[in-house]
């Protein structure tokens, strides 16, 4: 994994302009590493990159799983609020599937002490 992190890293370094895609699967490379604030900054940058908005959901949607790791609850959930009520991942390339009402049911479980 850390090949893969130092190689995701070099393709940051030499493309210019960065693409998104780029961040999104350095964030990913990072979330599994359990490096989760770092997962949670490269989350951010997709959005920033990438003028479309094509990523949109996604990179929130991993942004609460990661806050969720880190027990910032109160973040998680501000993350899930970014998120229409209608999106769900449908997972693909080992990214698992998933929507925000996934996210705020660990919360809640979390929180009853489930």
């Amino acid at each position: 994994m850390t090949a893969a992190l130092a190689d995701a890293n070099e393709v940051i370094r030499l493309r210019k302009p960065p693409h998104p895609g780029d961040f999104m699967g350095r964030a990913d490379i990072l979330a599994k590493l359990g490096r989760w604030r770092e997962a949670i900054a490269d989350f951010h940058r997709v959005n920033e990159f990438d003028p479309t908005g094509w990523f949109e959901a996604y990179p929130a949607l991993r942004r609460a799983e990661c806050h969720l790791m880190l027990g910032d609850l109160a973040a998680a959930e501000a993350e899930c609020d970014r998120i229409a009520d209608d999106y769900t991942f449908p997972g693909f390339m080992g990214k698992l599937a998933g929507s925000k009402f996934d996210v705020l049911d660990r919360i809640a479980a979390i929180r009853s002490g489930r």
